[in-house]
């Protein structure tokens, strides 16, 4: 139950209530329809009606077989985070069926970042292409490798983001972008697709071959020129420069004076929006990748949940958990939590090595390297937050041991 359950079903609080009812939500698309149902019947008692479409998918739900409706048992959800995200016993276990494998990454998994090709043009001093090239050449993800996660997702219907983001600049190969858009675009009706540019190569013949694959979001970053200071007024005048290039209406949507500029830019069938920020002071340091850039951090104990919900795909098929790692960096290959020629994306994201990593970077304590230099993502979760994971380690504890001495019988 979400933080807050109790009070809410005893009471009238109509915003704890409607909460509730975003998890029940949540926990039908994601499969825990048993949870969905439990919830169900303790608030129908005192007199709260839930949506009728929702009791309607959860009734529907309940006449699936038998077997259908216990296939992720013992397993149990025990909370969820902003964005649909569920926190369960399945993240845990090292015991588990293909379809609860399918359940644990469909529940959790609300970003995908994937590296289709590694060529960028420039050489940020804060971000690790100034110190390992990425300019003079460049790699493509292959593209049965590609289709291949494509279809796999499609599977579980994933109604997460999906982009076309890595440590490159995706608009210098447009046409090989496009291509994969075109393929993933029918095949994922429910996800929404994000392209993250430079916006070097952006013109209004690329933008609107974009809005004719379906992109959902282009997120454009105007970033500081190679020996030049931070000045948001110049990068203000380049995201102004862009938007008359591309036919477009800029509205300010974020201005600090030193810090950064943030822009959406109306006209498109698109959510496009430009950014810029002095990221040596507010940026990141790619878990030490980069060092002297960005925020520092000397020893990080709070928790951190993308481990939960992102996985981030190298243009080789190295699976990561951070979209701050970076693959070509020596020092993070001990970070690659499986390939996709060797495994799926969902035995990947249930591999003991994944699971192991979620156990450090959930839970309050000293995190290993990279993680011990990040700033990011450490005020994401609720208050009983390590209560919720201690709970969902040992429901997985328990489960594996059923799941063990079944098999021993």
């Amino acid at each position: 139950m979400p933080k807050g359950f109790q009070s809410a079903v005893g009471g009238t609080n109509n915003s704890e209530l409607a909460i509730i009812q975003d998890y029940m939500q949540t926990l039908v698309r994601t499969g825990w329809i048993a949870e969905a149902q439990e919830i169900l019947t303790q608030l129908t008692p005192l007199g709260y009606v839930v949506d009728e479409a929702l009791n309607q998918a959860i009734c529907e739900a309940r006449r699936a077989p038998p077997a259908e409706q216990s296939k992720l048992e013992p397993h149990r959800p025990v909370g969820c985070l902003e964005n649909g995200i569920v926190l369960s016993s399945l993240h845990f276990a090292a015991q588990l069926t293909d379809a609860q494998k399918r359940a644990a990454f469909k529940s959790s998994v609300r970003k995908i970042d994937v590296e289709t090709s590694t060529q960028c043009n420039r050489k940020c001093s804060y971000c690790s292409n100034s110190l390992h090239d990425r300019r003079s050449f460049n790699k493509y993800m292959p593209d049965a490798m590609f289709e291949r996660l494509v279809t796999e997702l499609a599977t579980i219907d994933y109604s997460g983001q999906l982009s076309f983001v890595g440590h490159n600049e995706p608009l210098m190969h447009a046409d090989d972008l496009v291509k994969r858009l075109s393929f993933a675009r029918p095949r994922l009706p429910s996800a929404r697709i994000a392209v993250f540019s430079n916006s070097d190569y952006l013109n209004a013949e690329i933008l609107k071959a974009l809005e004719d694959c379906g992109v959902d979001d282009l997120n454009l970053t105007v970033h500081t020129a190679p020996g030049k200071t931070y000045d948001e007024c110049v990068a203000l005048q380049r995201m102004l420069d862009l938007a008359r290039k591309l036919g477009l209406k800029p509205s300010v949507e974020e201005f600090l004076k030193g810090i950064k500029v943030h822009l959406c830019l109306a006209g498109s069938k698109m959510n496009v929006t430009i950014r810029s920020a002095d990221m040596q002071r507010v940026g990141h340091n790619q878990g030490g990748g980069v060092p002297g850039a960005g925020l520092q951090v000397k020893s990080r104990t709070a928790p951190c949940v993308e481990s939960l919900f992102g996985f981030i795909v190298g243009h080789t098929g190295n699976v990561h958990p951070c979209s701050l790692v970076v693959a070509d960096i020596p020092q993070h290959a001990h970070c690659v939590m499986g390939n996709l020629n060797a495994a799926s994306i969902f035995d990947v994201y249930a591999s003991e090595k994944f699971i192991a990593w979620r156990r450090q970077l959930l839970t309050n304590g000293d995190k290993c390297a990279p993680c011990s230099a990040c700033p990011c993502h450490t005020k994401d979760t609720p208050d009983n937050w390590n209560e919720m994971v201690h709970k969902a380690m040992m429901l997985a504890a328990d489960a594996d041991a059923g799941t063990r001495k079944r098999n021993a019988a």
